[in-house]
């Protein structure tokens, strides 16, 4: 019932929020720890990439990296 590709897609796009509040998170926390490499999370695109590719967007899941961003 709930397999089909609209909930499969809602599925993914809210899971991508969450891991990005968590890499928010752990930078937060470790601002000062030397060595420390700040992450961040893309997610936006992977589910219509996807759809686009035929694959299911279930298969998906964000993309954690490093970032480079000086703040």
């Amino acid at each position: 019932m709930f397999d089909d590709l609209s909930s499969s897609a809602l599925r993914v796009t809210v899971g991508g929020p969450a891991a990005r509040q968590n890499a928010i998170a752990d930078n937060i926390a470790n601002i000062e720890t030397p060595g420390y490499q700040a992450r961040k999370v893309e997610f936006e695109d992977a589910p219509h990439g996807a759809v686009e590719h035929g694959d299911s967007p279930a298969s998906v899941s964000p993309q954690v990296a490093t970032s480079l961003e000086v703040s």
